[in-house]
């Protein structure tokens, strides 16, 4: 066995015991693993904290030159001292060992193993590497400092015995990928063969694939411009637009510390937004996108408490950023701006209003939503303006039907606008709205809906998504359906014949 030839295990009479299995590996072969969770829930656990991706893609800004180091069999250079070693025993068919090294599946292993390497490398960190776990990423400005900084480095890691893998170091490039992402001069991006793995995604058939397939996507979310709205048709096993705009997803400024920050914030009914934005010479550019879905009781706040909660929940995920930082956040709903000077708050506006008084330097802006570009992480992709609807109304109803005497509609901003109220008032036609969430005001519309619905279902049920393509089937066939209430079919009775609708054995 490769880990006893090695040292790294020895036999065992420890009191411990844990299970192993074997899981496949791509080429075939078998990779051990340990179940350790009986273990891992009696340890005090090491809140050490492991660096957060975003932050360190975002201190190499400004270098041109990268070079990767990545450290071999990691966890297994650190020695376990003696008296915990027969803790992390596990058993075999035949033989009970116990680990002399740092075992993978160990809870607190990744925090023992960035301590260390944050301690080793103390006095280069944050100057010319950055370092998650075994990752080393040495970043210079010119060849000549690079070569300086590695000579540096390799003294170190001789010094302290910890050995690189030469099979995934690479030298004096001008982009390297690190952590899942390829970081060069102008930016961050997402990996190539990642995008390439999202375009053959296959559309996920069970609770197990839609969580691998949302797991994957959130790792890149700073990528995708309204990701939270995009995503959410993923609950209905739908990735297509998510799949799309991963794939397409732009490259992200780095930030620049020395300049304000420009904070974009927007909500809707059902998600909020935020895009942090830093002019660095060539006007706005974006650094990182957040969106989220409400949850709870955040669904029945009020709009202006929603869009409070927007900039509360961007400078809580942004904190590394904005803390101490100058800001400028901007906003679509107006009232925000003068947020800071009401003289009375609630007790949820009085707790926000506690949190970015403390720490953050911001002044806010109102900006309209139709210039606000944080509204396409919150709003529906697909908006139909009243001008549209109205040409579709005319095509579709005027010109078969002439102008109706009444139109019932629910109060959606389509059919309130002065546009719709002034075009139907020069027809003599009444517009009935319904009352305000109390759908049975329209009960026949809502009857029909649920009808619609249950036949949509049936005839998209291989392909969910293209319910829009079926729309035109699923309302010929209803017209085509005997109506108890009439006796007849709706096509029957408009038109006083049956369609013509080919049959098996349907003689011409």
């Amino acid at each position: 066995m490769h880990f006893l030839a090695h040292g790294f295990i020895q036999p065992s009479r420890s009191h411990w015991a844990a299970p192993i299995l074997f899981a496949p590996k791509k080429d075939g072969g078998l990779r051990m693993c340990i179940d350790y969770r009986a273990l891992n829930a009696t340890t005090i656990k090491n809140r050490f904290p492991v660096p957060r991706v975003e932050e360190l893609l975002d201190a190499v800004q400004g270098d041109r030159i990268f070079s990767k180091i990545d450290l071999r069999s990691s966890y297994h250079q650190i020695r376990v001292v003696s008296e915990d070693q027969d803790k992390p025993a596990f058993r075999t068919k035949s033989v009970l060992y116990e680990f002399s090294v740092l075992p993978f599946g160990l809870t607190n292993v990744p925090a023992t193993f960035q301590i260390l390497m944050n301690s080793v490398l103390a006095m280069f960190i944050g100057s010319f590497i950055v370092v998650y776990l075994d990752d080393i990423l040495v970043y210079s400005r010119t060849p000549e400092e690079h070569l300086e900084h590695l000579l540096k480095i390799f003294e170190v890691l001789q010094k302290e015995q910890l050995y690189a893998k030469q099979s995934k170091w690479g030298f004096f490039l001008p982009e390297v990928k690190f952590l899942g992402h390829i970081v060069s001069a102008i930016g961050v991006r997402t990996y190539p063969k990642k995008i390439a793995s999202v375009q053959q995604w296959t559309t996920p058939t069970s609770v197990k694939e839609q969580h691998s397939f949302l797991g994957f996507a959130k790792y890149y979310r700073r990528f995708v411009q309204g990701y939270a709205s995009i995503a959410s048709p993923l609950t209905n096993l739908l990735c297509k637009g998510a799949k799309q705009s991963l794939t397409s997803s732009p490259t992200l400024s780095y930030p620049d510390t020395t300049r304000p920050y420009v904070v974009v914030t927007d909500a809707s009914d059902q998600a909020i937004g935020a895009v942090l934005l830093q002019d660095q010479g060539r006007g706005l550019q974006p650094i990182i996108y957040e969106s989220r879905k409400l949850r709870g009781a955040e669904l029945n706040y009020l709009i202006h408490n929603k869009e409070a909660l927007a900039i509360i929940h961007a400078y809580k995920v942004w904190r590394s950023y904005l803390d101490g930082a100058d800001s400028i956040i901007r906003t679509d709903h107006c009232s925000l701006r003068f947020l800071k000077s009401q003289p009375q708050l609630s007790r949820r506006q009085a707790r926000w209003m506690e949190f970015m008084e403390g720490s953050f330097h911001y002044n806010i802006e109102y900006k309209p939503g139709v210039r606000n570009p944080a509204d396409p992480l919150t709003r529906p992709s697909c908006q139909v303006t009243t001008e549209e609807a109205a040409t579709l109304f005319v095509d579709n109803v005027v010109e078969l039907h002439g102008f109706p005497d009444s139109i019932i509609s629910d109060r959606d901003p389509l059919f309130t606008s002065k546009f719709w109220k002034q075009l139907f008032a020069l027809f003599w036609t009444r517009l009935a709205m319904s009352s305000a969430y109390h759908p049975k005001t329209d009960g026949q519309t809502e009857r029909v809906n649920q009808t619609f619905e249950q036949i949509l279902r049936n005839i998209t049920v291989h392909n969910a998504a293209a319910w829009d393509k079926k729309l035109s089937m699923a309302e010929f066939a209803y017209n085509n359906m005997h109506h108890s209430s009439t006796g007849m079919s709706p096509f029957l009775a408009l038109y006083g014949q049956h369609p013509n609708v080919p049959t098996r054995g349907h003689d011409r």
